[in-house]
């Protein structure tokens, strides 16, 4: 009995290294091409559903393949965008909240901002909010420079770097052009990673609360005109979960002294 013991604990100890578990994943694959709708991409999602705003009405959302099988991803953009204004384009809400304040929690997603007013500062804004509705990181990609940004909640933003993934002017679909944009959730910190900036930057989680629900994908034009067919393209979203060794302890710490009990 104390040699099982032992192993449970050292096995639940052990654990994190490698029990991460994949509580959203879509990849977009076996949707057919064409306009994609909230039901439809909730068809290729598990752990999750698809929500599309009602407003605008110019909201276009449309699924792309190329001639290589696996290549097939979203793309959500507006017709007409009109100046200093932001609109939700897309969002998916897990089934269950995530408490990220006793593991970690990942958040991955292959992405790609595309528009044609080339000439214009368009944004795309990435937020992950939680179970109550507040924004607990938001970062932005601005095209027109290449700078990627965290945001402070308020409307402040904050230079993380230099991204040389380019933004596309067209509505094509191209997977070979998209970059990796990775959030990790582990208390209150929030590490992130996008494109060619591969090295973790770590900035405070906005909010107090520990469970994520949602990812939103959101355009903004903080330029003086209209802009036309801004958005973005986005494929492989994953969100996943690893427990802290504290957490996995406590567990092991439980499962000895139910054996304890067990043998008395």
């Amino acid at each position: 009995m104390k040699r099982t013991a032992l192993l449970l604990l050292v096995a639940l100890v052990a654990l994190p290294a490698s029990a991460a578990t994949t509580i959203l994943s879509t990849d977009f694959e076996s949707l057919a091409v064409g306009a994609a709708t909230a039901t439809s991409l909730d068809g290729v999602t598990t752990g999750g559903a698809w929500t599309l705003p009602t407003t605008p009405t110019d909201l276009n959302v449309n699924n792309y393949d190329t001639a290589v099988p696996g290549n097939r991803g979203l793309i959500v953009w507006e017709d007409a965008v009109t100046k200093r204004t932001t609109h939700e384009l897309v969002s998916v809400t897990l089934t269950t909240a995530a408490d990220f304040s006793a593991q970690e929690q990942t958040w991955s997603l292959d992405t790609l901002q595309q528009g044609a007013a080339t000439s214009q500062i368009k944004n795309t804004i990435y937020e992950f909010r939680g179970n109550d509705g507040a924004v607990v990181a938001q970062f932005r990609w601005r095209s027109n420079s290449g700078l990627f940004q965290y945001g402070d909640g308020i409307g402040g933003w904050t230079d993380i770097g230099n991204v040389t993934t380019p933004a596309v002017a067209s509505t094509t679909w191209d997977p070979t052009l998209l970059s990796t944009l990775s959030v990790t959730f582990s208390g209150t910190d929030v590490d992130v990673t996008f494109g060619t900036l591969t090295t973790p930057t770590t900035i405070a989680a906005l909010n107090s609360t520990t469970n994520i629900e949602s990812f939103h994908l959101t355009i903004q034009n903080t330029g003086t005109a209209s802009k036309t067919n801004l958005g973005g393209h986005i494929d492989n979203l994953t969100a996943s979960v690893v427990p802290e060794p504290a957490t996995m302890s406590l567990l092991a710490l439980g499962g000895m002294a139910m054996l304890r009990r067990k043998k008395k």
